[in-house]
C-alpha cells in the first residue's frame, strides 16, 4: 500500500522527507500550521553529542554519542526513548518495565526515511503489532510479548474486546514451571524410595524464611534475597543431618537423604577425595550457580564491562538441543552431561545415576523458585524461560482460546546447528556467511515482518521483544543498510537496530533467536 507514495517520494526527492509524509498521509502528528515548520536533519558537522546522564530521544534523526548523524529511533515529537524501567514503590528496587507514555506511535515519522541522501528506501511494516503490542509492567518481557504478537494476528488493538494481556499468558507459563517442578518431584520421591519431600520443602522454605530470604527471591546485584545452589545445598544438609527430627531410622524424606549423603561422604574419604566435610558442596550442589539468561532484574545482561560475554556452561540451556520443542523439562539441566540412565529403583541403587537424586532435587528447588517469580502478585518475572517458553506460551494461549483461532510458533533463526538448518525452515548463521547468505536471511526476517498472519518475537540480549517493522536503503557514499524496529528494554517499540548487530547477538550465544509465530481462524466461535 506504501509502495506508491514511496515512489512518488523518489521522484520528488522532498527536503524533509517526513514533513513531506506528513502532508501525503494526511497525519495529525507533527506542524500543524506554517509557522511550525520541521527543522531540517542538522549535518555531522553541527551536531553536539548529548550530554552525559540526560535520556536520549532521538527522532527522524537520531545522534549517536560520538556526534554522528544515523538513522533515529522514531518520532521527535512524541518521547518513545524513555527507559524502560520503573521504582517498586515498596522495595524501591529497579525494575524492567515499560512507562506509562502513550503507546500510539507516529506513523509518519516511522514511514519517513531516517536519513538525507538516501536511495532506494523500502519499509515493511506489521500495523497490527503496533496497535496490538502491550505493556510489561514488570520483568515479564515473555508473556507480554507472545500476548502482542497474539492480538496483532488475531487483527485487535491492545485496547479491543478480546485483546489479550501479559496476565492472560503469565498463568500458562505458572502451569508449565508447576508440571515441570512436579515431574522432578514425583523424580526425587522414586529414587528416595517412595518417600514424600513435602516435609523438605517446608523445611527449605522456613530456614529461608528465617534468613529473609525466599526461593524466587532476587540474588543478582548484592540483593542477597534468594536461594542460590550453595546455599540450598547447605540448608538440605542441615535439615537433613542425623536422619532429622525422626532420626536415621524415621523412614522419612530426612532420613533417606541423610543416608545418600552419608554414602557420598564415605566413598569420598576412601577415594581420598577433598571437600568431603559435611556442610561443603560439591560441585553438583553449589558451584558454578547461574542466574535466569532473561531479564528478572536490572543488570541482567552478561556482557562485562569490555563487552565480552561471559561463557555460558555446557549444557546449562537446552534451547539449542531442541529450540522448537515447548515441553522441554528443564531451562538448566545440571544433569545434562550425565549418563542418562534409568530413574526406577530404589535410592541410590544401580539402576539410577549416581548424582540424579541430586540434580532432580536442584531442579525442584529451582521450578518452585521459578513459580514464585512468575506468580509475583505485584512484579512478575519470566526470566526462568527460556525459549521453550515462549513456544510453549503460545501453545497454550492457543489451547485455551474460544474464538475459533489456532497459533504455533518456532524457533527460525539463530546460531547454525549440526544438521538442523534452512532444509527445516531454520536459518543457521554463521560468521563465515557471505553476502548472498546474509541477503537470504534478510529477505526471511522481512518477509515475515509485514505479512498477515505472522509476527516475530526476538531473543536479544536477555531479552524478549517484537519485530514491528523492516527497512532497508542506501545511503550515497556508505551503502546498503539494513534494520529491524524492535525494543531493547521494555516493549514499546523504541529502536532501529541494525541487522548486522542482531545476527552478532544470534551469533554470540546458542539461546538467543528468532522465532516465528503464526495464526489462523480454523472455525467459528
Amino acid at each position: 500500500m506504501f509502495a506508491p507514495l514511496l515512489a512518488s517520494m523518489s521522484i520528488e526527492m522532498p527536503v524533509n522527507p517526513r514533513q513531506w509524509l506528513l502532508k501525503a498521509l494526511g497525519g495529525s502528528s507533527g506542524p500543524t500550521s506554517p509557522e511550525e515548520k520541521v527543522p531540517e536533519p542538522p549535518s555531522p558537522r553541527s551536531v553536539s553529542p548529548p550530554k552525559a546522564g540526560k535520556s536520549e530521544v532521538r527522532g527522524a534523526t537520531g545522534v549517536s554519542p560520538d556526534g554522528k548523524v544515523h538513522p533515529g529511533s522514531v518520532s521527535d515529537n512524541v518521547m518513545y526513548a524513555k527507559e524502560a524501567f520503573k521504582i517498586d514503590p515498596v522495595t524501591g528496587e529497579r525494575i524492567e518495565a515499560d512507562t506509562d507514555d502513550s503507546e500510539d506511535v507516529d506513523m509518519a515519522a516511522l514511514m519517513a526515511p531516517p536519513v538525507s541522501g538516501w536511495n532506494g528506501y523500502g519499509v515493511y511494516v506489521d500495523k497490527g503489532l503496533l496497535d496490538g503490542w502491550v505493556k510489561q509492567p514488570s520483568p515479564c518481557c515473555g508473556a507480554a510479548s507472545v500476548a502482542g504478537a497474539v492480538n496483532s494476528i488475531k487483527g485487535y488493538g491492545r485496547g479491543d474486546e478480546g485483546a489479550i494481556g501479559h496476565l492472560d499468558v503469565l498463568p500458562h507459563m505458572a502451569d508449565m514451571l508447576r508440571e515441570q517442578m512436579e515431574a522432578k518431584k514425583g523424580s526425587l520421591e522414586r529414587l528416595l524410595g517412595g518417600v514424600s519431600v513435602e516435609p523438605l520443602i517446608e523445611s527449605v522454605k522456613g530456614e529461608l524464611e528465617e534468613m529473609g530470604r525466599t526461593l524466587g527471591g532476587k540474588e543478582k546485584n548484592g540483593a542477597k534475597k534468594g536461594c542460590p545452589k550453595k546455599l540450598l545445598w547447605e540448608i538440605v544438609r542441615r535439615v537433613c543431618e542425623g536422619g532429622g527430627q525422626g532420626g536415621v531410622e524415621g523412614g522419612d524424606c530426612f532420613a533417606a537423604i541423610w543416608e545418600l549423603l552419608e554414602k557420598e561422604r564415605v566413598k569420598k574419604e576412601k577415594e581420598g577425595g577433598a571437600g568431603v566435610e559435611r556442610g561443603e558442596g560439591g560441585e553438583d550442589e553449589g558451584e558454578g550457580d547461574e542466574e535466569e539468561e532473561e531479564d528478572d532484574d536490572e543488570g541482567d545482561d552478561e556482557e562485562g564491562a569490555g563487552g565480552a560475554r561471559k561463557k555460558r556452561k555446557s549444557g546449562s540451556d537446552l534451547d539449542h538441543k531442541e529450540d522448537n520443542d515447548p515441553n522441554q523439562i528443564m531451562v538448566f539441566d545440571f544433569s545434562s552431561n550425565a549418563k542418562k540412565k534409568s530413574l526406577k529403583g530404589k535410592r541410590g541403587s544401580k539402576s539410577g545415576t549416581a548424582n540424579s537424586w541430586k540434580a532432580n532435587l536442584t531442579e525442584m528447588f529451582k521450578k518452585l523458585g521459578g513459580i514464585e517469580k512468575v506468580t509475583h502478585p505485584v512484579k512478575p518475572s519470566t526470566g526462568p524461560f527460556g525459549n521453550w517458553g515462549i513456544l510453549g506460551a503460545v501453545s497454550r494461549v492457543s489451547d485455551a482460546d474460544t474464538s475459533g483461532w489456532t497459533f504455533k510458533a518456532k524457533v527460525v533463526m539463530g546460531k547454525k546447528k549440526v544438521g538442523k538448518n534452512k532444509d527445516n525452515g531454520y536459518y543457521g548463521l554463521t560468521r563465515k556467511d557471505g553476502e548472498e547468505e546474509i541477503e537470504n536471511q534478510w529477505c526471511f526476517l522481512k518477509g515475515c515482518a509485514g505479512k498477515v498472519g505472522k509476527c516475530l518475537i526476538s531473543h536479544h540480549k536477555n531479552h524478549y521483544a517484537l519485530i514491528f517493522a523492516c527497512r532497508e536503503y542506501e545511503v550515497r557514499g556508505e551503502g546498503k543498510r539494513r534494520e529491524c524496529f524492535t525494543a531493547r528494554k521494555g516493549q514499546r517499540p523504541t529502536e532501529w537496530i541494525d541487522f548486522k548487530e542482531l545476527r552478532e547477538t544470534y551469533l554470540s550465544w546458542e539461546g538467543y533467536k528468532l522465532m516465528l509465530v503464526e495464526g489462523k481462524k480454523t472455525k467459528q466461535a
